[in-house]
């Protein structure tokens, strides 16, 4: 594979106030020579899946994201907020030249046509939201959740996979300093994926195949 190159541009806003802080930026991205991953399943190997850099030629970049937290005065600091939400389109702009189709050897190279065709495992949308609830210097407790958008598996855009949210908290308790109630006790306890959505998080994109997944893991529960 060739070296990839990009040039990369950007411009924003920021604000600081006294109950809230938000960030907007703009940006543009194009490069050469974009270098993707992609995996082909393994002949013979159930399961295993091996992966190849690529080189796709150009793609496209822009977006605009925007970033803020809030902490309400009426909660007198006991509650604040904070969200990101990310709009990106991602584009090819060039098709593969001298495409070999996986597991063929000794076949024709043709190109391959992609221009035009959104990125694999690039959703449109991103959106995190979160509230943080701090009664006291001992107790913190947060829960979050992250939205992703539609998203194409394989560069083709043949293959697509739903949009899904993953809700998520954590209890911090105690300081470990040997102030307060509970002394020098210090603890946080998680839990993952709150309400146990079954779905393809992970991606291993193919070229113009089905692609290889791992699923977002089950409701999990830790304590560190």
């Amino acid at each position: 594979p060739e070296a990839e190159t990009s040039e990369n541009y950007e411009i924003g806003v920021r604000t600081l106030q006294t109950d809230f802080d938000a960030a907007v930026a703009v940006y543009y991205t194009t490069f050469e020579n974009r270098l993707e991953t992609y995996g082909n399943f393994v002949a013979g190997q159930a399961g295993a899946v091996e992966t190849f850099p690529q080189n796709v030629g150009g793609v496209e970049s822009y977006g605009v994201e925007i970033t803020g937290a809030w902490k309400p005065a009426i909660f007198n600091d006991l509650l604040y907020f904070n969200g990101n939400l990310t709009y990106n389109k991602t584009t090819f702009q060039d098709d593969i030249p001298n495409f070999l189709a996986p597991l063929v050897t000794g076949g024709p190279r043709r190109p391959l046509p992609i221009a035009g065709n959104t990125l694999a495992d690039s959703p449109e949308w991103i959106v995190s939201l979160g509230a943080t609830w701090e009664p006291t210097s001992w107790l913190v407790a947060n829960i979050s959740g992250k939205y992703l958008s539609d998203r194409y598996s394989n560069f083709t855009n043949t293959e697509e996979i739903s949009d899904y949210t993953i809700v998520s908290g954590y209890i911090d308790l105690g300081e470990g300093d040997g102030e307060g109630p509970l002394g020098h006790f210090k603890a946080r306890v998680n839990v993952d994926n709150i309400f146990d959505e079954d779905k393809l998080a992970f991606i291993t994109p193919s070229v113009n195949g089905l692609a290889s997944f791992r699923p977002q893991s089950p409701r999990t529960f830790s304590i560190a």
